[in-house]
């Protein structure tokens, strides 16, 4: 079915290409990208939401945001539409038609902008599970949009719908969207939160991302291990991890060995830091280029001889991060 509408569309707009605008003056009038916005989650005629396309690409799609650029919601646009459950209309629109959203069985919670003007009659009818509605006026301004003389919804609205005003929409949770850039540090360093994104969740389904305006601790970090960094934004919190380890350096060096060939000598090294591993290269050209050797601990140990004498060591440390320090 979807094929044949797509088809269907395409095969009309290239009818009234071809026989041109004399023929159909209402094309002097129709922008070429209506034809566009008629296919997709959307059909949209200068600027009017005609329908909403619920599942138009075989998947439920419950949190819809109507374009800014739409400027009318016409009748009937979301009837029937039974796998929405949360709409936040665009900043543009002035009119919402009748019976609109009328048999949105799941619809929970409506977003509607100071800019509509008009809602019609029993335009929500028969949503039984709607229970809030976001208005981003005043509630004069919404008494004389929604509420007839007698103090009744015409709009359809049930008594358990309640109404906020001046667009306040309850922040629910947050949740990390993008962790600071470092998570490693050395015990006693201080938190860096450069580079966390959270994201804000509230009720009417929308979210926000939010990159400051919150508080965190720890702020100092003085334990070993992994550290749990409490983030809050408007009552609301989530958490992340960070890894704090001793300070990774190495703090004793080799030394440089004169002895008579056939001596056994030994060079090590000492450092600090957590999980670390070694590697010991050789360099028998003043240090130009070096070598892998086979030793795999602090210490290098090795007999002298006249084919190594001269030679270079020097030791790679790793520790559990990455992080690396190499002796002089």
């Amino acid at each position: 079915m979807r094929f044949k509408k797509i088809f269907a569309m395409l095969l009309v707009a290239a009818m009234f290409l071809s026989m041109g605008t004399g023929v159909f003056p209402l094309l002097d009038r129709m922008p070429l990208v209506a034809y566009a916005m008629w296919i997709g989650e959307f059909d949209i005629f200068d600027d009017s939401l005609i329908k909403y396309n619920d599942n138009y690409d075989d998947y439920v799609h419950n949190y819809v945001m109507i374009p800014n650029y739409v400027t009318e919601i016409r009748t009937g646009a979301f009837v029937d539409c039974t796998g929405v459950t949360n709409v936040k209309i665009g900043n543009s629109v002035t009119s919402i038609r009748t019976r609109a959203f009328e048999d949105c069985h799941s619809l929970i919670s409506v977003t509607i902008p100071s800019s509509v003007m008009e809602i019609g009659w029993l335009a929500f009818s028969n949503c039984q599970n709607l229970k809030d509605i976001y208005y981003e006026g005043t509630a004069q301004q919404w008494n004389d949009l929604a509420i007839d003389k007698n103090g009744n919804s015409r709009i359809g609205l049930s008594k358990n719908v309640t109404i906020h005003y001046n667009g306040s929409i309850p922040l629910i949770s947050i949740s990390i969207k993008s962790l600071p850039d470092k998570i490693f540090y050395d015990v006693g360093d201080t938190l860096n939160i450069k580079g966390l994104v959270l994201l804000a969740h509230y009720k009417n389904g929308s979210t926000e991302e939010v990159t400051d305006g919150f508080t965190y601790s720890p702020f100092q970090l003085d334990m070993v291990g992994t550290t749990t960094v409490t983030v809050t934004y408007e009552e609301q919190s989530t958490t992340f991890k960070v890894n704090v380890g001793n300070p990774f350096r190495i703090i004793s060096f080799p030394t440089d060995i004169t002895d008579c060939s056939g001596a056994a000598v030994s060079f090590k090294v000492i450092a600090n830091g957590d999980d670390l591993t070694y590697k010991w290269e050789i360099s028998n050209d003043q240090e130009q280029t070096w070598h892998n050797s086979s030793v795999r601990n602090a210490t290098y140990s090795t007999i002298l001889t006249t084919e190594n004498e001269g030679n270079c060591v020097r030791c790679i440390v790793t520790d559990k991060y990455g992080n690396t320090e190499t002796s002089e």
